[in-house]
């Protein structure tokens, strides 16, 4: 599967917490070499939308 980053994407990463960035790289990261593992929950929402957890309160969608 293949990813890239809107200007969208990143003008809502610069608003995160130090500490929230950190667990979005960590769960890219994961996503890209396993984007199945369990701890994601990566999934279907939407026609052409897809969802990944990155922390209990954080999802990132695609």
């Amino acid at each position: 599967m293949k990813s890239f980053a809107t200007a969208d994407f990143w003008q809502a990463y610069a608003e995160l917490s130090p500490d929230m960035k950190i667990q979005a790289r960590k769960a890219y990261k994961l996503w890209k070499e396993d984007s199945l593992h369990p701890s994601l929950h990566f999934k279907k929402v939407g026609k052409k939308l897809w969802s990944a957890r990155v922390s209990g309160a954080y999802r990132a969608l695609a």
